[in-house]
């Protein structure tokens, strides 16, 4: 059984990190490449969402005995097999897990305009996301 005070909070989290980075969802290229403190609050709250939408999607398929978790991309796979994303979200997903290693592992070479993309392009992904989990698992 899913643990509901563990997704609530999770997702409340992710709703925190949302309001942070739509603040700056409107900004041009040119003031967000000339703007590190911007750049730094852009990259921690993706970062920071995505790990907490794998930590949601690994938790769910393991609570659901949908399968084992040896990847970071893996609950994404066994929601999907499962029926709960499409394959196309699924691939999204996962794209965005290869993402979040770029940002902890590339951290000093980080193309500012990849992440300025995923600022302008991505948030809702991560909104719908969040949908699908407080519909299915929330009751909301």
């Amino acid at each position: 059984m899913v643990d509901y005070d563990a997704l609530q909070k999770r997702v409340g989290q992710i709703k925190h990190s949302l309001q942070r980075l739509e603040r700056y969802a409107d900004l041009d290229l040119a003031d967000f490449l000339k703007n590190q403190d911007i750049q730094d609050i852009v990259e921690y709250n993706i970062f920071t969402t995505i790990n907490l939408i794998t930590d949601i999607a690994n938790h769910i398929a393991v609570d659901e005995g949908l399968g084992d978790i040896s990847t970071l991309s893996d609950g994404f796979r066994l929601l999907w097999q499962a029926g709960v994303f499409s394959q196309e979200e699924y691939e999204t997903y996962r794209a965005m897990v290869g993402f979040r290693n770029i940002i902890a592992h590339e951290y000093m070479d980080l193309n500012k305009r990849l992440v300025f993309g995923i600022l302008k392009n991505q948030l809702e992904d991560i909104r719908h996301f969040i949908h699908r989990i407080c519909d299915l698992y929330l009751g909301r």
